[in-house]
């Protein structure tokens, strides 16, 4: 029977009759001719395996279910992130297209292999004058930095733009100046070009406008120096010939002159002195900024003493420091025709035998603020510009003896050198020069 047996030909099966459930497989029994010569089979109690089978079934149907809702859920999840991505790419083109069309600066998007415009904001079609039709697909060289093919200064040249002065050509063949930034950049894989350009018409024809203000300003300086010349050499030597002859009938004839001829005499010896004063006024004051003195470390306190020692101040008159007085970085020579002139003006018009004038300095920022103050007749507030004019004086110079040219020398030395000086006064209360003195990096590694 072994050696026959071979397949079964009933499948294996639960079969419930009124014995109970069974498992029964059943398969035939050949001879060595073929014929069947028996049946072999089992039955199985199959109470218990039916009802665990069921609930495999069960569990199986369950798998099912729960497989189907999860492959549900999958697939909505998976079109909800769809959307989101969709959504948030729809979001980024929109920012990206309202900073493309809100800049103020001209921007070019490129492919870098071939050179060819993909993107373009409105600023930058306005520079070239055309549609977005009009340059979309065009080789970027037909519009900015013109160049022979393979000579790109970017992709074959390997330079760097960043801030460089370039020209743009418009649609019509028009050159325009601008200046370009050119950056590379690699987008999912592809490399592209991204230029900027500002538009730097206006800021040429303001550079051609200083340039030819410049030029004037040399001539000016030129016809300046010229006329200095004049002033030293044309009018110097006569005017020392009338002073020279004043003096001499001043000396020799003295005696022989009634009250009113010694008055002319006088009169013209002073009014010779005076013009030489304002020749040498005139001079100076076109000096400063012509002639420029190598800055150096300075002790203020040591100038103002000095200055004030050769001032020949009336011995009424006192100058007190009233502060430490620092060390500053400035040319020394015009810093002592500063303190000079207002140390000067404030004894010549203290209007009084006694007077005081204080100095004091203090640090106000990036600056030396420093004072001098008087004791003198005070200013009127509708004079404080007027007295830092050239030939200006509120006292008539026959009472006291001035060219009025002294502030105005203070005034042109300080603002050159990047400072400020002003008046605060009240008549009958005094005067009140401030100076400010930038302080300069040199200065601060000193102080440390």
């Amino acid at each position: 029977m072994l050696n026959g047996f071979y397949l079964p030909t009933a499948e294996p099966d639960l079969t419930t009759d009124a014995w109970g459930t069974v498992f029964s497989s059943y398969a035939p029994v050949s001879n060595s001719r073929g014929e069947t010569v028996g049946i072999v089979g089992v039955d199985l109690d199959a109470g218990q395996l039916s009802s665990r089978i069921m609930t495999l079934k069960i569990l199986y149907l369950l798998v099912l279910i729960l497989t189907f809702v999860l492959a549900l859920a999958a697939a909505s999840l998976a079109a909800f992130s769809r959307d989101q991505s969709f959504r948030k790419v729809r979001e980024n083109e929109e920012y990206l297209k309202t900073i493309m069309q809100s800049i103020q600066t001209g921007v070019l998007i490129i492919e870098a292999e071939t050179h060819v415009i993909t993107d373009i904001n409105p600023k930058a079609l306005e520079l070239i004058g055309a549609s977005r039709d009009e340059v979309i697909g065009r080789p970027c060289h037909r519009f900015v930095c013109p160049a022979e093919a393979g000579r790109c200064p970017i992709t074959d040249l390997n330079q760097k733009i960043d801030n460089a002065e370039r020209v743009l050509i418009d649609i019509y063949g028009q050159k325009i100046p601008i200046i370009e930034n050119v950056k590379n950049v690699t987008l999912q894989g592809k490399r592209l070009l991204i230029e900027s350009l500002v538009d730097i018409r206006e800021r040429k024809k303001m550079e051609e406008q200083n340039a030819q203000l410049i030029r004037d300003l040399e001539i000016a300086n030129t016809e300046l120096q010229d006329f200095a010349y004049i002033v030293s050499h044309d009018l110097k030597a006569p005017l020392r010939a009338i002073g020279s002859l004043s003096q001499w009938l001043y000396s020799d004839y003295r005696d022989k002159f009634d009250d009113e001829g010694k008055s002319q005499i006088d009169l013209l010896v002073n009014r010779v002195n005076r013009m030489q004063n304002l020749i040498e006024g005139i001079l100076e004051y076109s000096r400063v900024g012509r002639v420029r003195e190598q800055k150096d470390h300075v002790s203020l306190d040591r100038l103002v003493r000095e200055t004030s020692d050769n001032l020949s101040i009336p011995p009424g008159i006192s100058v007190t420091i009233d502060t430490p007085l620092p060390e500053v970085f400035y040319e020394e020579t015009r810093l002592g025709q500063v303190i000079a002139n207002l140390v000067g003006n404030a004894a010549k018009y203290m209007g009084k035998p006694a007077g005081e004038i204080h100095i004091a300095c203090v640090r106000e920022g990036e600056f030396w603020k420093l004072s001098v103050k008087d004791n003198g007749p005070g200013i009127d507030s509708r004079h404080f510009d007027k007295i830092f004019h050239v030939f200006q004086t509120l006292q008539p110079r026959d009472k006291i003896e001035s060219t009025g040219i002294e502030l105005s020398i203070a005034k042109k030395i300080v603002e050159m050198n990047g400072g400020r000086i002003w008046v605060e006064s009240e008549p009958g209360k005094g005067s009140i020069f401030y100076v400010t003195l930038p302080i300069s990096p040199q200065e601060e590694e000193v102080q440390k």
